[in-house]
This record gives structure tokens, C-alpha cells and sequence, in this order.
């Protein structure tokens, strides 16, 4: 019985211990409630109240206006992309969105389709999610070996910062902006130029495969999932993409539209509508995500019961900010 009882505290002091790191690592973790991964304001968000969701990398978070789609339909919506964010990540993001929201649509933002296996932001990526199943299986699955210490003990990463800590760290609150990031500057551009693709056939099929586990997902979920390319100036080469439509095309269960085709179609302007060749500032992602409204409007799904006057605040405070 005696050993029992030592076995039982052992497990009991070891539960506390690991709650005691894990609760610190959360504080002394940078916070982070700008260009992508922002768990912190989406779980702020009351739960079950978001109608369409956007996923992706910075294309998706840059491009996309939440506000600006409750203005245009009164649909409510939220983009929790992640930069440079595979699609791998992308799909145990959307597992662990399930946990607090069921949307009608999730679009998934589909550049990560070319990207490597590991790319430059791994830690923040994955750094930010909470603490459940999906962000270990995205840890163990989906990230670089020599980040995974870091990821399962971020005090082993940030335990430098107790010099810096205030009250900001503790402190969390919606996103007035729902996950959108907002881009003032602008850069003159002439005309599209391709991107190069490093293919590897291995990884390209894996995110493949993927998408289809997304689709299975959203399906069980009762979501219609719509994969998108949005308008750059630095698109895929053709070859690839063309590639890439016919296996988005063949994937059951999911739309695809190419935004890029649009271009033209908006008249974006090539000095004033562009951070870079493939970012809006915020002039482009008003004109894009006035588009994209429309688009929206064609799937005719219920609105949920939504708190219109915090999204009306959330509109106002965005029209402040586009006249500044």
C-alpha cells in the first residue's frame, strides 16, 4: 500500500509540476496578436459565434478584412493564418478551431501547396497554439526536429524574459480586427513575375494528401470547405499551378476558385494597392475583400447569432484606421 500511496504522489507532484511550467512558459511566451498565429485574441471570441473562417499563410491574414465581410454580408468571420504556415499546420489548426467554433465555410488559402517541409516559422506557428492534442500531433508531425524541446517546454526557449515581463503578458482581449493585419505602406509595381518552385514531389503529394484530410474534417464537421488562391503579383509558375487546379479540383467535398484572375477584373493599382508582390496593403484588401463578399453571398448559409453591436465597434474601429 505504501508504495501505492508514493507512486500517487509522484504522478500528483509531477501533474502539478508540469502545470506550474506550463503556466509560466505561457507568461513569459512573447505575446503575439499581430501577423498570424494569434491564438491568444480567437479564443477571446465568444464561442460558436464565427461563420466562416480563413486559413492559410500571410497571403490569407494580409489579404482578408473580417470587418469588412460583416459590413458587406453580416456574416461574422476570423483568419487564423500563420506565416509562411504549411499545410500540415494549417490542418491541426483548423482541428483545434473545431474545439471552440463550427463555421459554415472555412477557406483554405492554398500557397502552402509548394511550400518545403519546414519552413522559417515553425516555433511561432505552433508556439501559440494551446496546449491540447492537435498541437502536440502538429509538434510531433509537423515540425523540425531540433524545434520540438522548444515547442513542448517553451520556458526552455523563453526563460530569459522575467526582466521583461509586465502586464501585457497576462492581459489577453479579442482582435478588433479578427485576425486580419493591416499594411499601409505600398510598393509600385510593373507587372507579375513568376515565383520559382523548389518541387519535391514527396512533400508536394504529402500536402495533397493533407487537403483531403481537411476536407474529411470539415465534412464530419458540417462545414463546406473552399480552397482559394488570392491575386499577387507573384504567382506560382504556371505549369505547377496548373498542377495544383487539377488535383484541388479533383478533391471531393471542396470548392476551388482562383482570386488571382481577378487582377484585372478589380483594377487594382499597381502603385497604391500592394505592400509587396504577394501582399495588399490595406486599399488592395478592402478591394479584395469587397470581392470576396460577394463571392460569399453565393453560398447562402445561415447567420449565427452574433454580438452586431461589438462587430459594429469592430467596423468602425477599422474605417478609423483606413482614414489614418
Amino acid at each position: 500500500m505504501s508504495r501505492i500511496k508514493e507512486w500517487i504522489t509522484g504522478f500528483i507532484f509531477l501533474a502539478m509540476l508540469i502545470l506550474f511550467i506550463s503556466g509560466v512558459s505561457a507568461i513569459l511566451l512573447p505575446k503575439h496578436n499581430n501577423f498570424g498565429a494569434d491564438w491568444y485574441s480567437f479564443l477571446q471570441e465568444k464561442k460558436n459565434s464565427v461563420d466562416i473562417m480563413f486559413f492559410g499563410s500571410s497571403i490569407a491574414y494580409c489579404d482578408v478584412i473580417p470587418p469588412v465581410i460583416y459590413e458587406e454580408t453580416g456574416y461574422s468571420s476570423y483568419v487564423l493564418a500563420g506565416p509562411e504556415q504549411t499545410l500540415p499546420m494549417t490542418y491541426y489548426y483548423i482541428k483545434e478551431m473545431y474545439r471552440t467554433q463550427n463555421p459554415a465555410l472555412v477557406f483554405v488559402e492554398v500557397t502552402g501547396a509548394f511550400y518545403p517541409q519546414y519552413t522559417n516559422f515553425t516555433k511561432v506557428n505552433i508556439g501559440y497554439m494551446p496546449w491540447s492534442i492537435n498541437r502536440l500531433a502538429a509538434t510531433f508531425r509537423t515540425a523540425e526536429q531540433e524545434e520540438r524541446m522548444g515547442l513542448l517546454l517553451p520556458f526552455y526557449n523563453y526563460h530569459e524574459r522575467w526582466a521583461e515581463l509586465d502586464i501585457d503578458d497576462i492581459i489577453t482581449s479579442p482582435d478588433k480586427l479578427a485576425g486580419y493585419a493591416l499594411l499601409y505602406e505600398s510598393l509600385q509595381l510593373i507587372a507579375p513575375k513568376t515565383r520559382a518552385v523548389e518541387f519535391d514531389k514527396d512533400v508536394y503529394e504529402s500536402n495533397i494528401d493533407y487537403l483531403r484530410k481537411t476536407v474529411r474534417l470539415c465534412r464530419e464537421k458540417g462545414s463546406r470547405v473552399i480552397f482559394f488562391t488570392a491575386p499577387t503579383y507573384s504567382p506560382w509558375e504556371h505549369g505547377y499551378m496548373s498542377m495544383l487546379e487539377n488535383e484541388l479540383m479533383s478533391i471531393d467535398g471542396a470548392d476551388y476558385t482562383n482570386f488571382n484572375s481577378i487582377l484585372d477584373e478589380l483594377a487594382f493599382d499597381k502603385e497604391r494597392d500592394f505592400f509587396d508582390p504577394l501582399h495588399f496593403n490595406i486599399y488592395g484588401a478592402e478591394k479584395f475583400t469587397v470581392f470576396m463578399a460577394e463571392y460569399i453571398k453565393g453560398y447562402r448559409i445561415a447567420k449565427k447569432d452574433l454580438d452586431t453591436a461589438f462587430w459594429d465597434e469592430r467596423v468602425s474601429y477599422y474605417r478609423y484606421l483606413l482614414q489614418q
